[in-house]
């Protein structure tokens, strides 16, 4: 590819002697590293461990949570030993199956790489409240005892009573992927006793209030009912009529309700839920349930809990016949849906992972003639009501009636996800010649519906395999895995196939070459710490003084005030001071962060004070603090610990929750403008994504079904459009590389073979198609590249965008050194502001080189060259025998 060498004299001299070549020095420390790898792959065995996870850290008496025990270095379960565990229910649910193993096969050697381990589940109910630890647990491996403390889950206590009966319960305990379950969440009320028995136990101007929690969460991976749509049809008709609040769910303000226009706040949205009459323990309670419906769509644990009841429930009549209640605070146990894969027992080998109703799979070669030892594409296309995302390429070389003639490289196997369906691309190699037939290819998934396993079967491919020169297995996997050992090892690298081209959508991505705008932020930041601290001594050498004044908001005012009230009152009455330190913390959040919180439970004021950015373990303790008195208000227990002492701890935790407002208040300006800097740091480019996508993969479908020179150049000019719309990254010039490599534009192709270098950096397959066209473009039998490589190694082996970020941090340690030397640290200081001066200019330099030549680089010209029939048929033969 021309340059403009106009423009390179604007560059130092320094920087001109670097040349588009990698030196065999970086081969060598290649080839050392891969040995070091692999020796020490085979010498270290997998050493057994255990990891133990809880799905919740906080619960109520009388709910469950899952524990997960990970054991890595054994496939089989062991035998979990809880008797440390104490005070609890344990419920084995069952264990997994999570090992992964690839066998790759290489000149007849079998490698085995991967990991095994197993997860074994188990439902914990403890038994008492207070802090729980679920452990210690020890489990017997391979002869190895490994043991874990277990994790620590808050057991919160809460008052006895009958008059409120809460439950939530899910149709199925576990699910599959697409396998539809519901969950009913349930709650029994009371009925008055006597002739008021026939009367909805619930007050109509004072509903009580239910929190669902997971109606508030995003629960990432369900597919879940529209839950506006299905509480709408459950709003009371008037509002005089009883019923029961949902989480914060409110009214449209309606222009003919006058009473509404008066509320500060919207009116919150009342629901009548459907009710019967039930009998429990010969006593009439109102039942009243909701239900949702759900779709699984990824693996994992889902908790859908705990609901809390909070209000008044009418207990009976006086004497004037009005409905006289009590304040109830219940709670409904949470429930968990785990949703698993496919069982393990009677799974085929042939297993591809796929879940639904009915695969369809499609087999293709991409010619019917070949050479005996030709490398081919045999492409597998999925498709069908199945979950095509889970779906990883089937084990080919499990499968023994394809290896009676032909040779199967399950590790050079490419993914292809689309929309509508997949394809599998591998690379197989016929070991007979002959007339024949690829046999069909068994591949395995589940169906939901028979809840079974299922096997298809392709159909049979005919082939043709002529006797010719063979290609060896070395030659076969150096073309796929290690090209650029095998341009070093090839008789004639003129003659020698190109590495295959790359398929995933990076290639339609623009990349930058000097990295993103977080670079240019760190960059200065470094002159802009050094000045700070000059400024400063300055001013502290003037004799000013700084003088911080901080501004007491009137709310944390008037909670100290509060507090030292519910200091004093506690020595006298201990309850109503209780209430009053409840009322006292609510008010405060609500005054300082906004919003209502006069029925704010624990549980929410820990949400309400993570989502205002104060740290969780600062929301942690007082949420914690916070539920000591709340739940007295409903339960009427009695309050144990010092209420002065609590009133100082609540006034600490108010400070320390204001010092982090006031310094996320203070970064709210400065994430303003980081902000700003990152969109104004997106380019903005003439196609959209799909745009963009849709070109990528047109290329590359193009460079699959070419044949001819002329086919090549067509889909090098497909990846041309793309430059032109201003899409720049390695794996589009990697391709357009190989694409005018096929096509026989040898020095075009080294051009763009060195600007997917500026990009990816040492990549073996770019470097081996760079060794081909450098070969090609000379004449000679082998490409020698310059010595200008070796000394400037790292010039080519790291991409841009690592060299950009090595200039930046070795120029913000540079200027850190020197305010480090002014603060009057050390003398060792100064060889540390050198050698980041050094390093900044080595790798600065060769970014701007990078840089320059990228931006100084020509168009292609891709039009066909005049040239006599004879002459394009060779070429045209010359592709086909090198696919």
């Amino acid at each position: 590819m021309e340059r403009n060498q106009s423009k390179i004299n604007f560059v130092p001299l320094c920087l001109c002697t670097y040349v588009p070549y990698m030196a065999s020095l970086r081969c060598y420390i290649s080839t050392i590293a891969c040995i070091t790898i692999l020796t020490s792959s085979l010498v270290c065995a997998e050493e057994p461990g255990m990891k133990v996870t809880a799905n919740r850290d906080r619960i109520y008496i009388g709910e469950s949570f899952i524990l997960e025990i990970t054991v890595s270095g054994s496939g089989d379960p062991a035998e979990i030993d809880f008797s440390g565990l104490k005070n609890a229910n344990i419920r084995p649910l069952g264990s997994r199956n999570i090992s992964n193993y690839q066998i790759t096969i290489i000149n007849g050697r079998i490698t085995r790489e991967g990991f095994s381990g197993f997860v074994s589940s188990y439902e914990i109910t403890p038994l008492v409240p207070g802090r729980f630890q679920a452990g210690p647990i020890t489990a017997k491996i391979n002869g190895k005892l490994l043991a874990a403390a277990g994790p620590v889950v808050m057991v919160t206590d809460i008052e006895k009573q009958d008059r409120v009966i809460l439950s939530v319960t899910a149709s199925r305990e576990t699910a599959l992927i697409d396998e539809p379950f519901s969950v009913t969440l349930n709650f029994k009320i009371q009925c008055l006793p006597g002739a008021a028995a026939g009367f909805e136990p619930l007050f109509p101007d004072n509903p009580p209030a239910l929190t669902i929690p997971w109606l508030d969460q995003e629960l990432a991976g369900l597919t879940g009912p529209d839950v506006r749509r299905l509480l709408t049809g459950c709003l009371a008709p008037h509002w005089n009529q009883p019923g029961v609040t949902i989480n914060r769910f409110t009214l449209a303000s309606d222009p003919f309700d006058i009473g509404s226009m008066f509320l500060r706040e919207p009116r919150k949205a009342k629901f009548s839920l459907p009710r019967k009459t039930v009998q429990i323990n010969n006593r009439s309670y109102c039942e009243y349930s909701l239900q949702f419906d759900y779709v699984p769509q990824e693996e994992g644990n889902y908790v859908f809990g705990p609901v809390i009841f909070k209000g008044g429930v009418p207990e009976r009549l006086d004497e004037h016949g009005r409905a006289v209640g009590a304040d109830i605070f219940a709670v409904g146990p949470a429930c968990t849906v785990r949703i698993i894969p496919p069982p393990e027992e009677g799974r085929p080998e042939s297993y591809s992972g796929a879940i639904g109703s009915n695969l369809v799979v499609k087999a293709a070669l991409d010619t019917a003639e070949c050479n005996l030892g030709d490398p081919l594409t045999l492409t597998l296309t999925a498709s069908g009501p199945v979950r095509l995302d889970k779906m990883f390429p089937p084990k080919l070389s499990l499968q023994t009636n394809l290896l009676e003639r032909f040779t199967i490289y399950d590790n050079t196997a490419q993914s292809v996800k689309k929309g509508t369906y997949n394809q599998f691309l591998y690379t197989i190699r016929p070991s007979q010649a002959g007339r024949f037939e690829i046999p069909p290819i068994e591949v395995a998934y589940y169906d939901v519906v028979g809840r079974g396993y299922r096997k298809i079967f392709t159909d049979p491919i005919p082939v043709r395999v002529r006797r010719g020169a063979e290609v060896t297995g070395a030659q076969i996997i150096g073309a796929t895995n290690h090209a650029g050992r095998r341009g070093e090892d090839a008789a004639d690298l003129r003659q020698a196939a190109p590495a295959p081209i790359r398929l995933d959508n990076a290639g339609a991505a623009p990349a930058g070459l000097l990295g993103g705008p977080r670079l240019f932020l760190l960059a200065g930041a470094g002159p802009a710490l050094y000045f700070a601290v000059v400024l400063l001594g300055f001013i502290r050498r003037s004799g000013r003084r700084i003088i911080r004044v901080r501004r007491v908001r009137s709310a944390k005012d008037r909670a100290y005030r509060g507090l030292r009230a519910a200091a004093r009152i506690g020595q006298k009455d201990l309850p109503q001071a209780a209430a009053l330190v409840c009322r006292t913390a609510r008010k405060y959040l609500g005054e300082r962060l906004g919003g209502e919180t006069a029925a704010l439970t624990p549980a929410e004021t820990v949400r309400l004070l993570s989502a205002h950015g104060v740290s969780e373990n600062l929301a942690g303790d007082f949420g914690a603090l916070y539920e000591k008195y709340f739940n007295t208000g409903f339960a009427g227990a009695r309050v144990a610990g010092n209420m002065a002492e609590d009133c100082r701890g609540m006034r600490g935790l108010i400070k320390r929750i204001e010092k982090e407002l006031d310094r996320l208040g203070k970064n709210k300006a400065a994430g303003a403008v980081v902000i700003l800097f990152l969109l104004l740091g997106v380019s903005a480019f003439g196609l959209d994504a799909s745009d963009r996508n849709f070109i990528w993969e047109e290329a590359n479908a193009a460079m699959q079904t070419a044949r001819t020179s002329a086919d090549y150049l067509r889909a090098a000019e497909i990846y041309q459009r793309l430059v032109d719309a201003g899409v720049r990254n390695g794996p589009l010039f990697y391709n357009m590389g190989t694409a005018l490599l096929r096509a026989g534009r040898d020095e075009l192709a080294v051009g763009v073979f060195e600007r997917a270098e500026r990009y990816l950096g040492y990549q073996p397959d770019l470097e081996h198609n760079l060794k081909i066209a450098s070969a090609r473009k000379t004449g000679g039998n082998h490409a020698r590249l310059p010595w200008q490589r070796v000394v400037f190694f790292w010039h080519f082996y790291l991409a841009c965008p690592q060299r950009s970020a090595a200039a930046v941090f070795a120029f913000f340690l540079f200027w850190l050194a020197l305010v480090l030397r002014k603060a009057g640290i050390g003398r060792a200081i100064n060889a540390v502001a050198l050698a980041g001066l050094v390093c900044f200019i080595v790798f600065a330099t060769s970014a701007a080189a990078s840089w320059q030549m990228e931006n100084s680089a020509r168009r292609c010209d891709l039009r066909l060259p005049p040239a006599a029939p004879a002459e394009l048929q060779g070429q045209a033969a010359a592709a086909t025998d090198n696919p």
